[in-house]
C-alpha cells in the first residue's frame, strides 16, 4: 500500500470554500486523520490529507486533488508526496 501525504491551498478561501473542499477529499478516500502502528489516531494540520492506495500515482493524486480543488477556486496551490515513513507530533483524535 502507498502512502500520500497531500497539502492543498485554495487562494482567499472563504470557510465555506474550504468545507466544500474537505468534503470532497473526504468522499474520495482523503482523511486528515493518520493512525500509528497501535491504532491511535491524529488529526493532522490544517490542510493536509493522506491517502492510502494500491493503484495510484502521486501523479494521477495530483490531478485528482487539483481538479477538485479547482471546482471551489482558481489557482489552488497542490503538493503531493510519496511517503515511504512519517514521523509526527501531533493532537490525538
Amino acid at each position: 500500500m502507498t502512502s500520500f501525504t497531500v497539502r492543498v491551498e485554495l487562494h482567499q478561501a472563504t470557510y465555506d470554500d474550504m468545507a466544500q473542499l474537505h468534503d470532497m477529499l473526504i468522499a474520495q478516500g482523503y482523511s486528515n486523520i493518520i493512525t500509528d502502528p497501535l491504532g491511535k489516531r491524529f488529526y493532522l494540520p490544517l490542510k493536509e490529507y493522506v491517502l492510502e492506495s494500491d493503484d495510484t500515482t502521486a501523479g494521477q493524486v495530483l490531478q485528482q486533488v487539483r481538479r477538485m480543488a479547482e471546482s471551489v477556486r482558481p489557482q489552488p496551490k497542490v503538493l503531493v508526496t510519496e511517503a515511504a515513513s512519517c514521523h509526527w507530533f501531533l493532537p490525538v483524535v
